[in-house]
């Protein structure tokens, strides 16, 4: 049995195949080394599989996780899993040669997470070239769903949302000032708080004020991330997460916009990485 995980930044999903056929599927919070203890981890792991499920049966582990880039936090992860995977060969990658592989199997193109978090590269067909870093949600992240709930909420907090929009976000936010900051500074997970306000986006995202909002986050994502590749203009782009996926149509515009072209939109990588596995097993 191969047991296939792709952890972004809010979630996990897991995929067990046996015989190329897939035989279950979990869900679990995401696993970022960057933001869980070891332990953490494995509590996940002990509370995700039923108790009948047969571990030990599994034979490969493929971890495809956010924060799994550098090579001290692969091994770590490669490490913990280890542990809790005793029977099996672990193997780690970083979340975008996870979407490389769903997206484009082994063929070439340019990859885009735009989900909670954002990462991006050029995928060769084998490899993957970082051009830009992921700097993360305080940093960077321009596009993602945390860069759109910053913008949101600075928004709305120095007064410059039209007062119909401003209703609407007060109904559905139903927080103040004290909440959002609590939420922003003193949780452990304010990543998840801050993409929260991405459903409101995209149910209002007709509304002129919105829509300005997220097409200038996204310009700002190609113009920091896509048109740095030098196949950007020549090659085509996917995009995976569920931020592309839910606002795809303004993302198109500005990835055209920038002269480049995007072929695919995916919510989860996890059905295109369950087939390359069923292919290259």
């Amino acid at each position: 049995m191969i047991l296939i995980a792709d952890s972004g930044a809010s979630k996990t999903n897991w995929s067990v195949i046996d015989q190329s056929k897939l035989i279950a599927s979990y869900n679990s919070v995401g696993l970022n080394p960057y933001h869980i203890y070891d332990n953490g981890i494995i509590d996940v792991l002990k509370d995700l599989f039923p108790k009948e499920f047969p571990v030990s049966n599994i034979s490969s582990v493929f971890f495809y996780g956010a924060g799994c880039k550098l090579e001290p936090m692969a091994q770590r992860m490669e490490s913990v899993l280890s542990q809790y995977f005793t029977n099996s060969v672990v193997h780690v990658y970083s979340d975008i040669v996870g979407a490389a592989r769903s997206l484009f199997a082994k063929s070439s193109g340019i990859v885009a997470i735009v989900g909670t978090g954002i990462n991006t590269g050029f995928y060769s067909g084998d490899t993957i070239d970082n051009m830009v870093p992921s700097l993360g949600y305080i940093l960077g992240d321009e596009g993602s769903g945390c860069y759109l709930g910053k913008e949101l909420i600075r928004a709305w907090q120095y007064s410059e949302l039209p007062n119909d929009i401003l209703i609407k976000l007060n109904n559905f936010a139903k927080v103040d000032l004290s909440e959002i900051l609590r939420n922003v500074y003193s949780h452990d997970n304010p990543e998840r708080f801050l993409s929260g306000f991405v459903p409101f986006i995209s149910q209002n995202i007709n509304h002129t004020s919105i829509k300005t909002l997220v097409d200038n986050a996204f310009d700002l994502f190609v113009e920091r991330h896509l048109v740095k590749y030098p196949q950007f203009k020549h090659i085509g782009v996917g995009v995976v997460g569920s931020v592309g996926f839910i606002l795809a149509q303004r993302l198109k515009i500005a990835i055209e916009k920038g002269g480049g072209r995007a072929d695919k939109f995916l919510q989860y990588p996890i059905e295109g990485l369950i087939e390359f596995h069923k292919s290259n097993n």
